[in-house]
């Protein structure tokens, strides 16, 4: 029996911009499942699959040709770029019926060389085409993470929602040069930093998108990230989510605090003068 805010998250996906999410937490699969189910269904009711619909009867047999799952096969641990790029010809394809929905269970078992050549389709898209990655978001690169609407199955939460705000607000110290606010709040609190690196990231790349009329990953920060955009160019705004990627894989790495953050003041110091 699904909570109300794994509904509240069901309901809200048919309408969302967001081409790819990430679901974690015990449950993961069965969370994917509903969301592939309701994307494909012609007739969803109240966010979820109606069941009866022609869409429905294949989806339940496994035979909708507009849904491919991605897993390990025949005893293997690791999901291989092969079957990515057996993905990728298949979305290059057009939809029978609507929209495709790929759904990679287990998306932490993907060899890297798979994770990157999964990020080049994340990094764009195909139309009509949604990708649903269920697993732990440790096994993932932050780049591909970066790229995915989160949710937590478990909290019954979108991942870092409660830490969007708090995100806006430090990317607004990094631009103006303030730091030590960041470094003393944040000092014990590696884990916490980056994933705010993270969300800055995501934050800058919908000021790209902004400003190329593409969706949005955070609909709800539109107006912080039209600010970004109107006062910082493209190439810029790609450097600063290179150099905040990055520091967020060095806190991974167990990097000092207070270095990665020189790291991400040296990179975002173009953007001192435009803020």
């Amino acid at each position: 029996m699904q909570n109300e805010n794994v509904r509240a998250w069901l309901s809200s996906l048919p309408q969302t911009n967001a081409h790819a999410h990430l679901i974690t937490g015990a449950g993961c699969s069965e969370g994917a499942l509903a969301a592939a189910a309701l994307l494909l269904c012609r007739k969803p009711e109240e966010g979820q699959a109606c069941r009866m619909c022609q869409a429905c009867h294949w989806f339940a047999a496994r035979t909708h040709p507009d849904f491919l799952h991605i897993g390990t096969h025949d005893g293997e641990k690791t999901i291989k770029i092969r079957s990515i790029r057996q993905m990728r010809d298949e979305v290059a394809l057009a939809p029978r019926l609507g929209r495709k929905v790929i759904w990679i269970e287990e998306a932490q078992r993907m060899s890297e060389e798979a994770q990157n050549a999964l990020l080049r389709t994340l990094e764009e898209p195909p139309p009509n085409v949604v990708f649903l990655l269920s697993g732990q978001e440790d096994g993932l690169l932050p780049t591909v993470r970066s790229r995915c609407a989160i949710f937590r199955m478990g909290t019954g939460k979108i991942a870092d929602s409660e830490l969007q705000s708090e995100a806006e607000r430090l990317l607004g110290l990094l631009f103006s040069g303030n730091v030590q606010e960041l470094a003393n709040q944040y000092n014990e609190k590696k884990a916490v930093l980056s994933r705010i690196f993270g969300l800055q990231a995501e934050l800058l790349r919908d000021a790209v998108a902004f400003a190329l009329d593409a969706p949005l990953l955070r609909e709800s920060s539109r107006n912080f990230t039209a600010k970004l955009s109107s006062g910082h160019n493209i190439s810029m705004l790609n450097a600063g989510i290179v150099r905040l990627l990055e520091a967020q894989k060095r806190l991974t790495q167990n990097a000092n605090i207070g270095l990665t953050i020189d790291f991400v003041l040296i990179g975002l110091e173009g953007f001192f003068c435009n803020a």
